[in-house]
């Protein structure tokens, strides 16, 4: 996010996603085998707003659901 704020136009907008879902191997890696935390996501968002981005998209934390996954 530094590097948006530093390269990008002030009012660009950004998509904050909160959507990830472990699949395949990650159940082999306990730091990625696991949703966001709302903590983690407003840690984020909040970073955001702290060094000035303001133009922020964000996802409720319920996106993180297999449902949204399409049948490959």
């Amino acid at each position: 996010m530094n590097w948006i704020k530093e390269n990008i136009p002030k009012n660009v907008y950004i998509s904050i996603m909160s959507q990830y879902i472990p699949m395949h191997k990650a159940c082999n890696y306990p730091d990625i085998n696991r949703t966001l935390s709302k903590e983690e996501y407003d840690e984020v968002i909040k970073f955001a707003q702290n060094i000035g981005i303001t133009n922020i998209y964000t996802q409720e934390l319920s996106s993180a659901d297999k449902v949204f996954i399409p049948d490959f």
